[in-house]
């Protein structure tokens, strides 16, 4: 992660386009971004840098294991990390139900970027200097 008081955020996608515009924009916002392909690699990240992150960001619409199923997997490791979602694409009524107490950025993500929006999420979770 790029600094300890940086608060690290989980970003998955399959994506690498999107990995590398969110992973500079997290840090133009004074955030530690932590970028995964895939489930498997985002379960990787989150036991190395459990202390360090205080949010994953994920793609509704991942390969093999999707968004839904991965966060249930990352409650299992960090039942305190807040997870938000980001989505190009239809929603199946599935996601729409699992997804409608959540937080999801639509993509093309709106102007000005999220950074913003998660710093207010940090905020009002008291995560600052994580």
């Amino acid at each position: 992660m790029d600094s300890p008081l940086a608060a690290g955020v989980l970003v998955v996608d399959d994506d690498a386009m999107v990995l590398a515009y969110l992973a500079d924009h997290l840090r133009e916002c004074g955030f530690a971004p932590c970028p995964a392909r895939d489930a498997s690699e985002a379960l990787r990240l989150c036991r190395a840098c459990h202390d360090g992150i205080f949010l994953a960001l994920i793609d509704v619409d991942l390969p093999g294991v999707d968004g839904l199923g991965l966060v249930d997997l990352l409650r299992q490791e960090a039942p305190e990390i807040r997870c938000c979602f980001m989505t190009g694409g239809y929603l199946t009524a599935r996601q729409h139900l699992a997804l409608e107490s959540e937080i999801v950025f639509p993509m093309p993500f709106p102007r000005g970027g999220i950074g913003p929006r998660l710093r207010n999420l940090r905020e009002a979770a008291g995560a600052v200097g994580r």
